[in-house]
């Protein structure tokens, strides 16, 4: 019988109390965090059970051969999965701040692209960075030529939340002649063009040799037209 995600968490636990010795099992070395919920689409869901850690074994080289001194983390692995339970390498996963889910943190292809946000110190998945805290981690991108806006929020949703795309096509940044962009001098002529305006960069497509992005922007509402708004409304 298959065991419930309760079941796989308590069992997660003891597998890995056993191991490091610590009580919750997170040594912060080996094992650096045990829980539920895969936010990084493709490898999960909101119930899949999860632990971080260091999977090598430990080795000696100092006889000019490889000696393995202690296997407990590589027979720990194959101990979670076997129960069902997903085990991630701790250098390439990272929580959400927002619902404790977890999300890569490192690529696993060329056309791989972030799904979260980052807000200060703080990262939030897709379903985090698009609730109700849309507006304020949106606005951590505003105005950043050092950031982008990537695949956590989708073009429909980032022109549903008031921006307009300015360039056509994407800008482009690579190995390949004419893919010279930069964001830098594109946010500094668009300001000189539109002062006032808020705006972010959005990452279209990357890929082993280029990258292509575009400039989102919100127009300016002056009060003449917040005035004429105001006049069109039936009270």
């Amino acid at each position: 019988m298959a065991l419930t995600v309760s079941q796989k968490l308590d069992a997660a636990v003891r597998l890995c109390r056993a191991v490091t010795g610590e009580e919750y099992g997170e040594d912060y070395e080996r094992v650096t965090g045990i829980g539920v919920g895969i936010a990084e689409p493709g490898y999960g869901d909101s119930e899949t059970v999860w632990v971080l850690g260091n999977w090598n074994d430990v080795t000696d080289y100092s006889t000019g051969e490889r000696v393995v001194t202690d296997n407990r983390y590589s027979r720990l692995f194959d101990a979670l999965e076997r129960i069902g339970v997903e085990g991630h390498w701790l250098d390439e996963w990272i929580r959400c701040d927002g619902c404790q889910s977890i999300v890569r943190r490192n690529a696993d292809s060329y056309h791989w692209q972030p799904s979260y946000s980052e807000v200060g110190c703080d990262i939030y998945c897709t379903d985090c960075s698009t609730g109700d805290y849309l507006d304020e981690v949106l606005e951590s991108y505003i105005g950043d030529s050092n950031r982008c806006v990537t695949s956590w929020l989708t073009e429909t949703e980032l022109t549903a939340a008031g921006f307009i795309r300015w360039n056509e096509p994407p800008f482009e940044n690579g190995w390949h002649p004419g893919q010279t962009d930069n964001p830098r001098d594109i946010a500094e002529r668009f300001e000189t063009e539109n002062p006032g305006s808020e705006w972010v960069f959005y990452l279209d497509e990357n890929s082993q040799f280029y990258s292509r992005f575009s400039l989102f922007y919100r127009p300016v509402v002056t009060e003449a037209e917040v005035s004429m708004a105001y006049d069109a409304c039936d009270f």
